[in-house]
Protein backbone atom coordinates (compact mmCIF):
# COMPACT_ATOMS: atom_id res chain seq x y z
CA UNK A 1 0.00 0.00 0.00
CA UNK A 2 1.15 3.52 -0.70
CA UNK A 3 1.01 6.48 1.64
CA UNK A 4 -2.00 8.64 0.97
CA UNK A 5 -2.04 12.41 1.21
CA UNK A 6 -2.57 13.82 4.69
CA UNK A 7 -5.90 15.39 3.81
CA UNK A 8 -7.37 12.06 2.76
CA UNK A 9 -7.65 10.17 6.01
CA UNK A 10 -9.34 6.96 4.91
CA UNK A 11 -9.04 4.61 1.98
CA UNK A 12 -12.72 5.26 1.20
CA UNK A 13 -12.07 9.00 0.96
CA UNK A 14 -9.06 8.38 -1.27
CA UNK A 15 -11.01 6.02 -3.52
CA UNK A 16 -13.96 8.43 -3.68
CA UNK A 17 -11.65 11.29 -4.67
CA UNK A 18 -9.97 9.29 -7.44
CA UNK A 19 -13.32 8.16 -8.81
CA UNK A 20 -14.74 11.71 -8.62
CA UNK A 21 -11.79 12.95 -10.66
CA UNK A 22 -12.48 10.32 -13.28
CA UNK A 23 -16.17 11.19 -13.40
CA UNK A 24 -15.32 14.88 -13.85
CA UNK A 25 -13.19 14.06 -16.89
CA UNK A 26 -15.95 11.84 -18.29
CA UNK A 27 -18.48 14.67 -17.90
CA UNK A 28 -16.10 16.84 -19.91
CA UNK A 29 -16.12 14.20 -22.66
CA UNK A 30 -13.08 12.03 -21.96
CA UNK A 31 -13.60 8.31 -22.57
CA UNK A 32 -11.26 6.08 -20.55
CA UNK A 33 -9.88 2.89 -22.03
CA UNK A 34 -10.24 -0.33 -20.04
CA UNK A 35 -6.51 -0.17 -19.31
CA UNK A 36 -6.78 3.39 -17.95
CA UNK A 37 -9.73 2.40 -15.76
CA UNK A 38 -7.74 -0.55 -14.39
CA UNK A 39 -4.78 1.69 -13.56
CA UNK A 40 -6.94 4.28 -11.81
CA UNK A 41 -8.62 1.48 -9.86
CA UNK A 42 -5.20 0.33 -8.67
CA UNK A 43 -4.41 3.89 -7.59
CA UNK A 44 -7.78 4.21 -5.86
CA UNK A 45 -7.21 0.91 -4.05
CA UNK A 46 -3.74 1.98 -2.94
CA UNK A 47 -2.03 -0.75 -4.97
CA UNK A 48 -0.21 1.71 -7.23
CA UNK A 49 1.17 5.14 -6.45
CA UNK A 50 0.16 8.21 -8.42
CA UNK A 51 3.79 8.50 -9.51
CA UNK A 52 3.77 4.95 -10.90
CA UNK A 53 0.53 5.62 -12.78
CA UNK A 54 1.93 8.85 -14.18
CA UNK A 55 5.08 7.05 -15.32
CA UNK A 56 2.97 4.39 -17.04
CA UNK A 57 0.85 6.99 -18.83
CA UNK A 58 3.92 8.97 -19.91
CA UNK A 59 5.46 5.82 -21.42
CA UNK A 60 2.22 5.22 -23.35
CA UNK A 61 2.13 8.83 -24.57
CA UNK A 62 5.76 8.71 -25.68
CA UNK A 63 5.14 5.42 -27.51
CA UNK A 64 2.23 7.01 -29.42
CA UNK A 65 4.46 9.88 -30.54
CA UNK A 66 6.82 7.51 -32.38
Amino acid sequence: MYKRSEFMKTSKEYRDNVMAGMRTNEIEGYVYTDEEKAIFKQVADGKMSIEQAKEHFMLEINAMKK
